[in-house]
């Protein structure tokens, strides 16, 4: 796991939102969570200074949804069981709990891409090692040994968008498993 010190970037907009969320509740804790990760943390370590989607919080046990809920007021929408959607100064918030995500390596093998297994409480960055060398290189890559379900085309359309390039042989890998899933060969 590699840490990187970030407090000195709290002129970025989406520093001063995770500091004022991780504030409100205590974020950041590697064994038991609730952490804030993916999309704005990889942001945060690319020195971006806007909001790109919504901000994802992730969850090992449910009760801390509701505590989560106690702090952001009532969702606007809960899709399952195990997710719900806030308004929060104008963002989306999405709390998602990974049934059977007992700690931030566990966390990180849930995620498709690469890039996207960072946490952040607003003054630190954590992340998977391959992370830091994709998001050095802008590379969209996947770990195949540890990613449950390869990521959608959609995603990774969304990805090409940001400015990533994907690694050789991923796009037709995805498109091998879509034509599988949809016997069109």
């Amino acid at each position: 796991m590699i840490e990187i010190d970030i407090s000195d970037r709290g002129h970025l907009f989406p520093v001063r939102f995770v500091r004022r969320i991780a504030q409100r509740f205590q974020f950041g804790d590697e064994k038991r969570g609730p952490w804030i990760a993916g999309g704005i943390a990889r942001d945060i370590y690319l020195n971006a200074n806007t909001i790109r989607g919504d901000i994802d919080i992730f969850v090992t046990n449910p009760d801390d949804m509701d505590r989560l809920e106690e702090v952001l007021g009532n969702p606007f929408r809960t899709n399952t069981e195990t997710k719900r959607l806030f308004y929060d100064d104008g963002q989306i918030i999405q709390v998602t709990h990974f049934v059977g995500v007992v700690d931030l390596e566990g966390l990180f093998r849930s995620f498709d891409f690469n890039v996207a297994k960072v946490e952040t409480d607003g003054y630190r960055l954590r992340m998977h090692p391959r992370a830091k060398e994709s998001l050095d290189q802008l590379r969209l890559d996947i770990e195949y040994d540890e990613c449950a379900k390869l990521p959608s085309l959609y995603r990774v359309m969304k990805y090409l968008r940001y400015g990533f390039n994907p690694e050789p042989g991923l796009i037709d890998r995805i498109v091998e498993v879509i034509d599988e899933e949809n016997d069109d060969y």
